[in-house]
């Protein structure tokens, strides 16, 4: 059975069922990217279904667990985890998801001036080449402003696939979100806009100096409050990072950070988060290749279509659907 929404997805394991267009909680599941389906069961319930021995999913749906105050399954969630590895990983040991879970509960403070020597070396001509950009367009005070890394920068059809929205394009390739928190203001300060959507995906790609869950998180929060000096009204979406096959390896991390995202914004007002991953994930929980180019890291055709009708389907329940 096919999702009635824009999103695409298929009922898995029987935990899908349709839900409301309204539903709040539905809204910010990371398991479904438009708002008309929900969980059946309890996270455990589906987790003891025929997927079971997929420990790192256990340890995510664990910090998920841990979100709600459900201490008793979270415990029950990584003793399956540690069994189904045979103990033999440190950071899938209790010892490690606990460290794991105490990075995600909450933003981390951040030092922004720390970031800003290494963001101005590497990006200040890119960003300037994004203000002459500023200067030589024109656009509508009724606008949806796009910030973030290459994804956004690559989308050549960005107007055609977020019409009737009216979309300001600031991408820049390699984007972080410490870029992002330096450049803020530059990025967003010259636009009049109704909403504004984040997409920043590489601060955590598998490397030595990946940033942790809790500093993403942070960043984000220092970057949603110099939107709300400059706009207090407006909706901010954070777009979940996508799950690709290049950077298969650092999922857990990634989802880990998109889950402290989303928690940013249901501790915000008129802040939304927009998840991803059922539409690039299949069954097995392994991203669609068919979905990527040649890379495997940035989207393809078929790929933005199915990325533009999520974040357009959470623009149209916000914004009413109008322009």
């Amino acid at each position: 059975m096919s999702c009635p929404g824009a999103c695409g997805v298929r009922e898995y394991g029987g935990f899908l069922r349709h839900e409301s267009s309204g539903c709040r909680r539905h809204r910010d599941s990371a398991e479904c990217s438009c708002f008309r389906w929900k969980h059946r069961g309890d996270y455990d319930g589906r987790l003891l279904g025929k997927s079971w021995f997929e420990p790192f999913k256990f340890s995510i749906f664990a910090i998920e667990l841990v979100e709600r105050n459900d201490m008793r399954r979270r415990n029950f969630i990584l003793g399956l985890s540690v069994a189904a590895l045979g103990g033999g990983l440190v950071d899938m040991s209790i010892a490690g998801q606990d460290r794991a879970l105490e990075r995600t509960t909450g933003p981390k403070p951040v030092d922004i001036e720390k970031y800003r020597a290494a963001a101005v070396e590497r990006w200040e001509s890119e960003i300037s080449k994004l203000e002459i950009k500023d200067h030589s367009e024109t656009h509508p005070d009724n606008c949806v402003l796009f910030v973030g890394s290459s994804s956004i920068r690559r989308w050549k059809e960005i107007a055609v696939d977020m019409a009737p929205y009216h979309p300001i394009q600031r991408g820049y390739g390699g984007a972080k979100w410490s870029d992002v928190a330096i450049f803020a203001e530059r990025l967003i300060l010259p636009h009049t806009f109704r909403a504004i959507v984040f997409f920043v995906g590489n601060d955590i790609s598998g490397r030595d100096n990946d940033k942790s869950p809790a500093e993403v998180a942070g960043l984000f929060s220092y970057v949603l409050g110099k939107v709300r000096d400059h706009n207090k009204e407006a909706p901010v979406f954070y777009v979940a990072v996508t799950p690709t096959p290049s950077r298969l390896g650092a999922w857990p991390r990634i989802k880990a950070a998109n889950t402290a995202a989303r928690a940013v914004c249901q501790r915000a007002d008129n802040a939304y988060f927009i998840g991803t991953e059922s539409v690039y994930l299949d069954a097995k929980g392994k991203p669609r290749p068919q979905l990527f180019r040649e890379d495997r890291l940035h989207l393809n055709r078929d790929g933005y279509v199915r990325w533009a009708a999520v974040i357009k389907s959470h623009l149209d329940t916000v914004l009413d659907g109008s322009d």
